[in-house]
């Protein structure tokens, strides 16, 4: 019995490690700045506007679509906070950094950006 105990306490302290080092993650992810190529100006990517692109798959048969589907990270788009300039991220010179950052499911764009906004 004491195996278990300690081995549930151990399991425990890793589950909270972890906790910590995504919250670590996170906020180093919201620090990083990002270049609009427009204004030539550095934001934080957590003043950047998130525009998610979304659409909808129609229903057909007898069980399928009806559904929305979220396009993938690099087809959506970003909103400059200093010119507003709407940019599409797969058109954004530091696509890659952003589709590294923020493409990765560990963690959802609406807690990096402070902004979402959805386009149909």
């Amino acid at each position: 019995m004491k195996t278990v105990l300690k081995a549930r306490k151990n399991l425990e302290r890793i589950k909270d490690i972890e906790k910590r080092l995504y919250e670590k993650e996170l906020t180093a992810v919201k620090k990083v700045f990002l270049l609009c190529p427009k204004c030539r100006k550095k934001s934080r990517l957590e003043a950047w506007t998130f525009i998610q692109n979304k659409y909808y798959v129609r229903p057909y048969s007898c069980n399928g679509g009806d559904y929305w589907v979220n396009e993938k990270t690099k087809m959506c788009y970003i909103k400059c906070p200093e010119c507003a300039e709407t940019l599409r991220i797969y058109d954004h010179p530091e696509i890659n950094k952003i589709v590294t950052l923020v493409g990765k499911e560990t963690y959802k764009v609406d807690k990096i950006f402070c902004i979402i906004a959805v386009n149909y």
